[in-house]
């Protein structure tokens, strides 16, 4: 092999090692060098699977900061059926790296919400404003059945979903001539 080759090859290897601490060499995104930020992981979401108009709706939310850094306080949007937006006052506070935190939050559904089953959706970070390694694991979402006010989900299957029809072949009728009241 030539000297000049040798050279060559031999930049490259210490060029290659110089840049391994920096992350440019590897693609794990768990790297503090290639992401120096916090990471919000929205994890858990319970909630009851119907809800009435005009009621109070009580949810938890499990967020744990994945990242390396702390993250900073964070906004929550929820999205009900009908893309009835909703910015909570409730806040994720600032997580420390590994800290996990449940927030239990109480709404009331809004009189435009739309009746029937669609997408809950609860959003952290919604705008983007707070740096993060990933903003994919910052939403989830369910199915949630919205209800008229006072009605069971008994009752709106029932009225949405009647069952089948039953076909009449034959009347009885009664062929007894009607009694005549007296005066």
């Amino acid at each position: 092999m030539n000297q000049k080759r040798i050279w060559w090859i031999l930049a490259i290897v210490v060029v290659c090692i110089a840049y391994i601490p920096y992350g440019f060499v590897t693609s794990d995104e768990t790297d503090p060098f290639l992401c120096p930020d916090p990471d919000l992981d929205l994890q858990n979401l319970n909630f009851p699977p119907s809800v009435n108009i005009g009621s109070e709706f009580t949810f938890t939310l499990s967020v744990t900061n994945t990242g390396y850094f702390t993250s900073e306080e964070t906004e929550i949007q929820i999205m009900l059926p009908n893309f009835v937006i909703m910015t909570l006052p409730d806040t994720i506070p600032p997580l420390e790296p590994g800290e996990s935190i449940e927030i239990t939050i109480t709404i009331t559904i809004p009189p435009d919400a739309s009746i029937g089953n669609g997408l809950f959706q609860v959003i952290l970070n919604p705008e983007n404003l707070n740096p993060e390694c990933s903003n994919t694991n910052n939403n989830l979402s369910n199915t949630l059945l919205i209800l008229p006010p006072g009605m069971t989900p008994e009752e709106y299957e029932m009225l949405t979903n009647p069952g089948p029809f039953t076909k009449i072949t034959e009347l009885n009728r009664d062929t007894t001539p009607a009694p005549i009241p007296a005066n």
